[in-house]
């Protein structure tokens, strides 16, 4: 595989479901890798659709192209550029590979099916890691307390998700913004990514519509969008809005906590009390934010329920410390909505 093309791929590979014009291409691949010439890349896509790897499609006026998951090569291709895109990584920062080689280790003791890592180079200078993992039994202690060994000996913050392929398979393909296909735009499967290709190919053939969408960061989220969302999963407030951009439960929940207002951060257990949502994504993304002293204290002054217990415990296992705050003062703000313990 030549230069261009490696970079063509790569670039449409942080783009599944969002069609890229030729110039959009250009300026992705030039965000990625500093350099695009228009004329090399036009040509590499134009070899690319000759071979069923590309398809086009229409953005008013203009042409765009985006990866055919359903087409045969796909799938050794885009694993072929995660091998490299692993490799340069860690040719930039040799101090990586002990823990990538402890890491991959364990996930094929454990019966991992593939791994992703975001934003490695990024986190790696922070002195983290943040993993996605697709496995069988994603609540498997050994797994966590192999990782856990890792992180101690490397000395390394190591945040993960473990999914079962149907919950990966179903948020990949949610209709709505999502933070785990958020992440997919900005990993590296560097680990089986044959099988991370294959799963999104498998999904694409089933007519599932695969999209990593643009990250959305909770932190600088709008009020209004909010108050949308705190109204969108039962928790109107007066003064909310009718329309912004839809989250899921699990980030909704994580971005009342992370606002300034009271009234706004007591939402957060109103939509644990009123919705079904995933333990574990939300413990995740509660260490993502670094929002677990808040959920834990949250949670701890809710009436007890199944799903909550379940996340207690998870946070609980992550040492997440409720965030001290005057008690009376969180009971009081969360008697109000019927939600206290």
């Amino acid at each position: 595989m030549d230069e261009t093309t490696y970079r063509t791929l790569t670039a449409l590979s942080r783009n599944i479901g969002r069609p890229l014009s030729i110039t959009g291409l250009v300026h992705e691949i030039r965000r990625l890798h500093k350099s695009a010439y228009y004329a090399n890349i036009y040509h590499a896509v134009r070899g690319l659709m000759r071979d069923g790897v590309l398809e086009s499609s229409r953005i008013g006026r203009s042409s765009a192209v985006s990866l055919n998951l359903t087409a045969y090569p796909v799938t050794d291709l885009l694993a072929e550029t995660e091998i490299r895109q692993k490799r340069a990584i860690l040719a930039s920062d040799p101090a990586a590979r002990g823990a990538f080689t402890d890491l991959e280790g364990a996930f094929r003791r454990h019966g991992v099916e593939f791994a992703c890592a975001t934003q490695i180079q990024r986190n790696l200078r922070l002195r983290r890691l943040e993993l996605l993992l697709v496995v069988g039994n994603p609540d498997d202690a050994g797994l966590a307390d192999s990782i856990a060994s890792v992180a101690a000996r490397e000395n390394l913050r190591i945040d993960w998700l473990g999914l079962t392929l149907g919950e990966f398979l179903d948020y990949v393909s949610s209709a709505r913004p999502h933070p785990i296909p958020e992440m997919l735009g900005e990993s590296n499967a560097f680990f089986i990514p044959q099988l991370f290709w294959g799963a999104l190919s498998d999904a694409a053939l089933q007519g599932r519509r695969v999209t990593f969408w643009t990250p959305t960061d909770l932190r600088k989220l709008g009020r209004s969008d909010l108050l949308f969302n705190l109204g969108h999963f039962g928790h109107g407030l007066f003064g909310g809005s009718t329309s912004g951009k839809t989250l899921c439960v699990e980030a909704a929940i994580i971005a009342a906590l992370l606002a300034k207002e009271r009234r706004l951060r007591a939402g957060s257990a109103v939509l644990m009390a009123k919705n079904r949502f995933s333990p574990r994504l939300l413990a995740f993304l509660a260490a993502k934010y670094a929002a677990e002293g808040r959920l834990a204290a949250t949670v701890q002054a809710m009436k007890g329920s199944e799903q909550s217990e379940v996340l207690r415990a998870l946070l609980g296992r992550s040492g997440a410390r409720p965030e001290m705050a005057p008690r009376q003062s969180r009971r009081k703000s969360l008697e109000v909505h019927g939600v206290a313990g």
